[in-house]
Formats: structure tokens, sequence, C-alpha cells
């Protein structure tokens, strides 16, 4: 080995060795950061090179910085996350509009129309009762007060969940704001995909984002 082969040798070297102190360092510093996806350094042998008759190796150099991390995965966890997430508000909603019904207690709708036409037909059978005249128009009021009243809390139930899915919404909207930013960034960072290292601590923000 010459002397400048040996002084190349020991030169990519010591930048392997100073890159990987600076991936190590960046991977320790974000430990506690949320969402930090940790980072590796990628090696390759160099190409050999011939000297007489040997074939000398000439070390390694550094091929990038990759993300340690599963796409596919991250994928199927996306997907489990939103399904999570829309079978939990579907199960809320169903909740609140049970509620707002109460049809398993004694005030409930369908007890209030049974007891109306309970009435009714106890006049049919005593048309000449007053008392029971008087009993179908108060059974009916009821019945009437108590649509009014279930109309009423549905209407809120539905006005706070849009006023929800406006939030969503809104939130939604500067989430996707945020990702073509860092997309930019992550595009121009990375070259437009021509290097083999990861603008990792942007990729991570957009990670959270998404």
């Amino acid at each position: 080995m010459s002397l400048n082969s040996a002084l190349h040798l020991a030169s990519r070297s010591l930048e392997i060795f100073t890159t990987g102190i600076e991936v190590s360092g960046n991977n320790i510093s974000n430990s506690a950061t949320p969402g930090y996806i940790r980072e590796q350094l990628n090696l390759a042998p160099s190409d050999p090179y011939r000297s007489g008759n040997f074939v000398i190796g000439s070390g390694a150099e550094i091929v990038g910085v990759r993300q340690q991390i599963d796409l596919f995965l991250e994928k199927r966890i996306y997907q489990s996350n939103s399904e999570l997430t829309a079978s939990s508000q579907r199960v809320e909603a169903y909740n609140q509009l049970q509620s707002a019904v109460s049809e398993l207690g004694d005030q409930d709708l369908s007890t209030g129309l049974n007891n109306f036409l309970g009435t009714i037909n106890e006049l049919v059978n005593q048309p000449e009762s007053q008392g029971l005249r008087a009993l179908v128009i108060q059974q009916g009021e009821t019945l009437a007060q108590q649509v009014s009243d279930l109309r009423g809390r549905i209407d809120t139930i539905r006005s706070a969940t849009n006023t929800q899915v406006d939030t969503l919404t809104n939130e939604a909207n500067g989430l996707v704001d945020e990702i073509a930013d860092l997309n930019r960034k992550i595009l121009r960072l990375e070259s437009a995909g021509l290097l083999q290292s990861d603008a990792g601590d942007l990729r991570s923000q957009r990670l959270i984002a998404i």
C-alpha cells in the first residue's frame, strides 16, 4: 500500500468514526423526544484495488444515514389507529343517543306512547266517560312534551358533534399544511431522493403529524 493510499484510508476511517459519533450523539440527545426514530449509519465496502499480484481492500465508506423504521408496520399502525378512533367515536355517539332516548327508563318515548294508546282504547270502550277523555288529552300532552324534549336533546347532541367535527377539521387542515411544508423541506434536504440519507428529524416530525 502506497503512502497516499494509507493516508486516504486513514482519512476515510476518521470520517466514518466522526460521523458515527455525530449520529450516535443525535440519537442520545433525542432519546426523550416524542416520536423520534433512531438513525443508523450505513456502511459498505469500498472498491478494492490491485497492487502487483495482490488485490487489497480499501476499507469502508459511508453510504447513508437511515431511520430504523418498518414502513409496512407503520402503515398498519396508522390504519389500526384510524379504525380504532372511528369505532370509538361511533360508540360514543351511540351512547349519547341511547342516553338521550332513555328507552330503558320509565319516562321513555315508548312508555308514553303505550300509555297514550292505552287510554284511547279505554275511551273507545267507554266513550261517555268524561274522565277518560280528560286522561286522553293529558296523556297526549305528555307524549307531545316527551317528543319535544327528545328532539331538543338530540339537537343538542348534533350541535355538539358538529362543533367537534369543525374543530377536528381545522386541526386536520393545519396538520396537512404542516406535512406539506415538511415534505418540501425533506425533498430539498435529501436532494429529491438522490442521496442515501434521510432527513431524520424532519421525517420524525412528519410521522408525528401523520
